[in-house]
């Protein structure tokens, strides 16, 4: 998680997982011919969404690492060898955070199907 991108805080990746669950789940009901063709502009849509999402994160992180060495430079008037990598934005921690919340969303849901059973006895 970055300060200040957008998608990249909690809701960003729950968002993410979220989106990726309905493409699974619809390729899924494809593979067993139950899909709807009315799904299928939405789950587009938030492919798209998706990926501009994920495509935005990794841009921002190359621009900045771009620009940083030349802000700088520019600042103090003197040439400075930074050794910035091609991205600033760290994939562990992002890794990290997704797992996590991953973890939350499947327990979530077992606890759904865990209060359903319950109910029904």
């Amino acid at each position: 998680m970055i300060a200040g991108m957008p998608g990249t805080g909690i809701s960003g990746l729950l968002y993410l997982i979220i989106a990726i669950q309905m493409h699974i789940e619809d390729f899924y009901f494809t593979l067993i011919r139950k899909n709807s063709l009315k799904r299928l502009p939405v789950v587009k849509h938030h492919l798209f969404i998706t990926a501009g999402i994920i495509i935005g994160m990794f841009a921002t992180g190359w621009f900045i690492a771009l620009i940083i060495p030349v802000v700088i430079s520019q600042n103090l008037s003197v040439p400075i060898n930074f050794n910035i990598k091609n991205n600033v934005i760290q994939i562990n921690p992002f890794i990290f955070s997704l797992a996590t919340l991953i973890g939350v969303y499947i327990g979530v849901h077992v606890l759904r199907i865990i209060v359903k059973q319950r109910k029904a006895e």
